[in-house]
């Protein structure tokens, strides 16, 4: 018996559902540095723009998730700290600190 190819024509998935999915993936292309490829289609960066705390969410709960890690391993709260903003700048390419940096140009 033949293998069916997975496609979207093929895919289950409700539309609307599909549609988030895309805009999550296209919102972490945009505001992160994970080599995400954003999904094609007719979509926009700003219908995208919803899906942009789930993004916020997601590197929050890293850098979160790094903390809790550092302190359990017995690093003090200031360089457990310090790690967690690490990973939020690595994730994200230092995006809010530049705009930071803006300010002053």
């Amino acid at each position: 018996m033949p293998e069916e190819i997975h496609n979207r024509e093929s895919d289950h998935t409700p539309q609307p559902l599909r549609d988030w999915w895309d805009d999550a993936k296209t919102a972490a292309a945009f505001l992160t540095r994970l080599p995400i490829t954003p999904a094609a289609g007719n979509g926009s960066l700003a219908q995208a723009s919803r899906a942009f705390p789930l993004v916020g969410l997601l590197v929050g709960g890293v850098c979160a998730l790094i903390y809790v890690i550092a302190v359990d391993l017995g690093l003090t709260a200031l360089l457990g700290a310090a790690l967690a903003v690490a990973a939020g700048l690595i994730l994200t390419g230092a995006l809010h600190e530049d705009g930071l940096a803006d300010l002053a140009d």
